[in-house]
């Protein structure tokens, strides 16, 4: 299923969510039904709607006959933000710019998003600091250890070939993967947020890249560009250190930094009643901050 769009154009400013690395758009419902039910059109994307390797950009095919190769990090990074554009302008909600809100690594493309193209702003969840190796690797890490524990699966092969996961998994496997990943509990029993298996594929791409040629890799803007919030609990792999030069490049105040209940995992927080805390947050520090 492709990404949707919601809502009505009452109020004028569009707000675009991205789902982190192996979750299915669909993670983002709540939050756009809440959204939508306060006026606000939107769209939900994941990683794998931007990994689309095909060279025709109207095509989805994951077929090995249209990969398109690409020779360094940085050509990567550019070709899913334009694609994050595409998707943006196909669905005319680049005038006014969008507020992008972003989850886990999808968190860093939407900040290397504002490099070439506007928007309103910025909610950064479970971020990514503005030089990702550290917090790339160790992520990619808990993505092997979640593949390599996951029933029936042979070992993991964490090599790339055309920025492509050099694997394959069935369906019960891959929402085992991305509740190990996450740290849900439930074993396999969330097929509505996991990605399907050749989309798993696609957007873990992110996790190889910017962890072995992370180096290569920042986001290079004027402080401040655009309002930003971040959201953080304490599973993050973000450090201190890290969030602290994320506020910077951002110029994020304190007030503008939520830290959520210690108990949350990574995407419990966009689930049940704390999404629906969440949101009312982000509403308001919209209201007032950024319309």
């Amino acid at each position: 299923m492709g990404p949707k769009a919601h809502g009505v154009h009452e109020r004028p400013l569009p707000i675009v969510f991205i789902a982190g690395e192996g979750l299915h758009h669909n993670i983002w419902s709540q939050s756009v039904t809440f959204f939508s039910n306060a006026g606000y059109n939107g769209l939900c994307l994941s990683l794998a709607t931007l990994s689309s390797f095909s060279s025709s950009s109207s095509s989805s095919s994951s077929s090995s006959s249209s990969v398109t190769t690409f020779t360094s990090s940085n050509e990567w990074i550019d070709h899913q933000v334009h694609q994050l554009h595409q998707s943006i302008s196909h669905h005319n909600l680049n005038t006014p710019p969008p507020l992008l809100v972003a989850h886990s690594g999808s968190t860093f493309i939407a900040q290397k998003y504002l490099e070439s193209f506007a928007a309103a702003g910025l909610v950064l969840l479970n971020p990514w600091p503005p030089h990702p190796q550290r917090v790339a690797a160790q992520l990619l890490l808990e993505w092997k250890s979640a593949a390599n524990s996951s029933s029936s699966s042979s070992d993991f092969d964490a090599t790339i070939t055309n920025n492509n996961i050099n694997s394959t998994y069935n369906q019960l496997q891959v929402d085992e993967i991305i509740c190990r990943y996450y740290r849900m509990p439930g074993g396999g029993s969330i097929s509505h947020v996991a990605q399907d298996s050749d989309s798993f594929q696609k957007s873990s791409a992110i996790l190889q890249w910017c962890a072995l040629n992370g180096d290569q890799i920042a986001v290079d803007l004027e402080p401040g560009v655009v309002p930003t919030m971040i959201v953080t609990s304490a599973a993050d792999v973000i450090n201190e250190d890290e969030i602290d030069s994320l506020k910077e490049q951002h110029n994020v105040p304190d007030e503008w930094h939520l830290k959520m209940n210690s108990d949350l995992t990574r995407v419990s927080m966009l689930q049940e009643s704390s999404c629906y805390t969440l949101n009312n947050v982000i509403l308001n520090w919209v209201e007032d901050s950024v319309m």
